[in-house]
């Protein structure tokens, strides 16, 4: 490299080589290095929030899809007993339902509160308004419908009961309502960079 090359730091860990000559160049790149930083720029605590909303999506859409998919099937296939099976992941999914729960609260106080009205036509806010309802109509009503049918048989697997058939009705609307809920989280993942501030 020539000696009337000089370096222009935009971070730590990288610079840009510039020609002394080239004025032009060096006030065209400096500008643009000042326009990113200004854009990116926030107080600390917006900037905090943010990191949190992402954190948290990251928590909730991935104890979804590792209770939903792998935990619950695993627990059925390892464990002899399914009654047992069944009380372990009833207590993984309540779990993960007070996570979604807590985490869709704090998004969307953190989306009104950053970007007000206008939040009304962004389509991440809904995902996270029709995610909120999935959690609640299938946590705090089919799921717990489903635990009051298997409290009233003590330790008989409800699928040798005579609430068979309900049970299984409810159950297939619960699954249903939990793989919507995992494919808008994988949206709400994918769109969680626009939370960054």
């Amino acid at each position: 490299m020539s000696e009337n090359t000089v370096f222009l730091e935009s971070s730590p860990e990288q610079s840009l080589p510039l020609r002394a000559e080239s004025g032009e160049a060096l006030d065209s790149t400096d500008n643009a290095l000042r326009q990113v930083q200004g854009e990116r720029h926030c107080s600390a605590p917006l900037c905090l929030a943010g990191a949190l909303a992402r954190v948290l999506v990251a928590l909730w859409a991935g104890g979804m899809w590792t209770v939903g998919y792998i935990a619950a099937p695993t627990l059925f296939a390892m464990l002899g007993d399914r009654v047992l099976a069944g009380n372990i992941a009833g207590q993984l999914f309540t779990v993960i339902a007070w996570i979604g729960m807590g985490t869709a609260i704090y998004l969307l106080a953190f989306m009104a509160v950053r970007w007000g009205r206008a939040v009304l036509r962004d389509k991440l806010f809904w995902v996270i308004v029709v995610m909120f309802a999935c959690v609640a109509v299938g946590y705090f009503s089919i799921q717990a419908e489903m635990a009051s049918l298997k409290a009233g048989l003590d330790s008989m697997d409800v699928m040798e009961s005579a609430v068979r058939d309900k049970f299984t009705i409810l159950h297939g609307v619960s699954s249903a309502i939990y793989l919507a809920q995992s494919v808008l989280g994988a949206w709400l993942v994918v769109g969680a960079r626009r939370l960054a501030v």
